[in-house]
């Protein structure tokens, strides 16, 4: 055999050497995956009382106050903000798109199809 390239010699054909293996085939496993996200947001309530505080300025009292429904009602999950980027792509897909384009999107939507929504969680600061 005749050596050519940078190898060390006696290297270039010896099948142990790192750069002359061969990566195994790859395989697939399921997996779930769970992203935890956050944003600090002011929400509006009117669900509250004005008392006298001890130095005689108003306090206000909050009362059970459901901080999910008041996002909610404010603000866009992370869930509709996904169903709001999906028309969005839909509409670009049924433009016409370069092949590459429509590869992209539809992979946009199977990715945005693939995720479960469990729950949503709102805490006073």
């Amino acid at each position: 055999m005749r050596e050519s390239g940078y190898y060390p010699m006696g290297a270039e054909h010896d099948l142990s050497a790192p750069y002359n293996q061969k990566e195994p085939p790859p395989i697939t496993q399921e997996c779930s995956v769970r992203q935890t996200m956050y944003k600090t947001v002011e929400l509006e309530t009117t669900n509250y009382n004005v008392v006298k505080g001890e130095d005689g300025c108003a306090e206000y009292e909050l009362g059970e106050i459901d901080w999910v429904d008041e996002f909610v009602k404010q603000h866009m999950t992370i869930q509709n903000l996904l169903i709001e980027l999906k028309k969005y792509v839909e509409h670009d897909l049924s433009m016409s798109q370069t092949g590459r384009q429509r590869y992209r999107l539809k992979w946009i939507l199977q990715e945005i199809a693939e995720w479960n929504f469990e729950n949503i969680e709102v805490e006073e600061e």
